[in-house]
């Protein structure tokens, strides 16, 4: 089930693989932020009010 590419298919399946590391990179950044963000609002949430 895999296409033949012939010629071309080791610059395909590379460009493949670099929007796969990409994209895992973006998702992996979005829930570190989503994490830090949530962190950052229970700190505000716990602090007294002044």
């Amino acid at each position: 089930m895999i296409p033949e590419f012939d010629h071309t298919g080791p610059f395909i399946w590379a460009a493949y693989a670099f929007s796969a590391l990409v994209l895992g990179g973006l998702i992996a950044a979005t829930f570190a932020r989503a994490s830090r963000a949530k962190a950052k609002l229970a700190a505000l949430e716990t602090e007294p009010d002044t």
